[in-house]
């Protein structure tokens, strides 16, 4: 985590921060403790930044989870995730020590927070804007693989053969989405027609991250760490891998990564390079398919969005780029001679 220009304190923040500055310091028996307004504002969750003044002197970041729709606390939510941190720092301990998570550091049921180590690295989608991400970024990618290869490997492995329906189709809602384009009805028809041919696939089965995009991978010299890690159900590790590549894809569509879109090919290139060597063999068929499944979805839920015209115009030509793209590759892995 890098810590971001500080939000104008509103008053709201107070009470918040005092209560957990209060709670903090009676857990690690420490005065004088600072606590800055939240560096990282989300819909369901602030993160803060605190120095714990210990005999040696160490960072931490807290997060404190809320209701997005009434912005009170969500003391489970802080749970599961809490749990989660400490699930996944026991698996990697004995792991490759450059892939890991923060340091589960203690929970507050009250405050819905809970306080973690601090990692002063920078997340994968920041780097990506860099120049230097000509030159370095195919190495981050092998990392982040790398990472996801491990973390699945860690998890409650086994194997298992695709039912006749590989994962819920929501094709009738799809049908209904107010996106005009022939894209979408044709990868609706995609889906369906190959979806038969996946039965009897083997896929491996293990935990998920949940929420598997660039900006919850965080660099720091040598070593990776994943954040915001969630445990969903246990599934196929092809989900997070599709989450992953339909995210990196989809940012180096963007303007901020437009430098970026010749390497789209490497950089997939270069995940695979570490993710192969440490993680559970991957479906290519199932995976593709995936992808092409969830990025409906995404696009499915874009479009039900309030958005600026000229914004939901460019959205609307990186998700039917991608989207073609996914369908081309979906009939080549099901339809090899065709």
């Amino acid at each position: 985590m890098k810590t971001a220009t500080p939000p104008t304190p509103g008053p709201h923040y107070s009470p918040a921060i005092t209560s957990m500055k209060r709670a903090l310091s009676a857990h690690f028996s420490s005065s004088g403790m600072a606590l800055e307004n939240p560096f990282c504002i989300r819909d369901n969750s602030n993160i803060y930044h605190t120095r714990i003044p210990a005999p040696e002197p160490f960072d931490a970041a807290v997060k404190q989870c809320l209701f997005p729709q009434t912005q009170s606390l969500d003391p489970l939510a802080a749970k599961d995730q809490y749990n989660a941190l400490e699930r996944v720092h026991t698996a990697f301990a004995g792991l490759d020590g450059r892939y890991s998570v923060p340091t589960p550091l203690h929970f507050s049921p009250a405050l819905a927070a809970f306080a973690m180590s601090w990692v002063d690295g920078e997340s994968l989608s920041r780097k990506l804007r860099s120049p230097l991400a000509l030159i370095e970024g195919q190495g981050w990618l092998r990392e982040v693989g790398a990472w996801m290869g491990h973390f699945h490997t860690a998890g409650p492995r086994r194997s298992q053969r695709l039912g006749a329906d590989p994962r819920h189709l929501d094709a009738g809602n799809y049908a209904a989405s107010a996106a005009p384009e022939s894209t979408f009805s044709n990868a609706i028809r995609v889906l369906r027609q190959s979806a038969p041919l996946l039965k009897g696939l083997q896929v491996e089965v293990t935990w998920l991250h949940g929420d598997c995009k660039a900006d919850n991978f965080i660099l720091t010299g040598q070593e990776v760490y994943g954040i915001d890690i969630s445990l969903t159900d246990e599934n196929p590790v092809e989900y997070d891998i599709a989450m992953f590549l339909n995210n990196l894809d989809l940012l180096l569509s963007g303007p901020q990564h437009i430098h970026l879109r010749a390497m789209q090919s490497k950089f997939e290139s270069a995940f695979w390079q570490g993710y192969g060597p440490c993680g559970p063999p991957v479906s290519q068929a199932y995976l593709d398919w995936t992808r092409l499944n969830f990025l409906l979805f995404q696009w499915h839920t874009m479009q039900s969005g309030q958005r600026p015209r000229l914004n939901a115009w460019v959205l609307n030509r990186m998700y039917a780029s991608s989207t073609a793209h996914l369908c081309r590759k979906v009939d080549r892995d099901l339809h090899p001679w065709s």
